[in-house]
């Protein structure tokens, strides 16, 4: 199938009108339309629309009506099915600042979703983002501050099991307690954000480092 009249993002960053060239569910070639081939199949006019990647969405809580800590796969599939919808096809959502039973539900119930989804008209749950609790109450935001914990590796590695290993990310803040100690035993399993934070210039260099 010929996806043709289309604006396609070229490795110069730029949109060109052009098209692509699918093989099955599989992107063969895009072409410019000054190198636009000869068709013998079936071909889509895109009708000058802007034709790019999907996007991935690495931190969002939800959408129409629906959250992520919701902790039921309906809400899932319906954040995936919207995401989708709008190009994004990929997620990985994340979670609030919530008691650890809470918690451990909600990552439970996203690894049986991950499992069983099979609907390609949804985003892709790639993973999660754990937003909190190893945040700074003094830039909690919409976190709530009873819930906010200390850095603890052993309270990561219990999340992580009822999620199945769906955590990516682990935003903390790394001024924090426990954060350093935490960072040397997690990097290697988790993607690090420094995020809530009121860390100093020199505690959030020492973290990326």
């Amino acid at each position: 199938m010929i996806i043709d009249n289309v604006y396609i993002y070229t490795p110069d960053k730029k949109f060109v009108k052009g098209g692509i060239i699918l093989k099955g569910e599989q992107i063969q070639a895009v072409y410019e339309a000054k190198d636009t081939p000869k068709f013998e199949e079936e071909v889509f006019d895109g009708n000058g629309a802007y034709a790019i990647p999907g996007l991935i969405d690495l931190h969002f809580h939800g959408c129409k009506g629906d959250d992520f800590c919701d902790g039921t796969k309906e809400a899932i599939a319906r954040i995936a099915e919207y995401e989708a919808s709008i190009g994004v096809t990929a997620i990985a959502p994340a979670t609030m600042t919530l008691p650890v039973e809470e918690l451990e539900h909600i990552l439970e119930v996203a690894a049986e979703y991950k499992k069983e989804n099979t609907d390609k008209r949804r985003a892709d749950l790639l993973g999660i983002n754990m937003e909190g609790p190893f945040i700074s109450a003094s830039k909690k935001g919409a976190q709530a501050e009873e819930n906010i914990l200390q850095c603890d590796y052993e309270y990561f590695c219990r999340l992580q099991k009822a999620a199945k290993g769906l955590i990516k990310l682990v935003d903390l803040a790394p001024e924090e307690p426990g954060a350093m100690e935490f960072i040397e035993k997690a990097k290697d399993e988790v993607v690090i954000s420094l995020a809530h934070t009121a860390s100093d210039y020199d505690t959030a260099k020492e973290a990326i480092q």
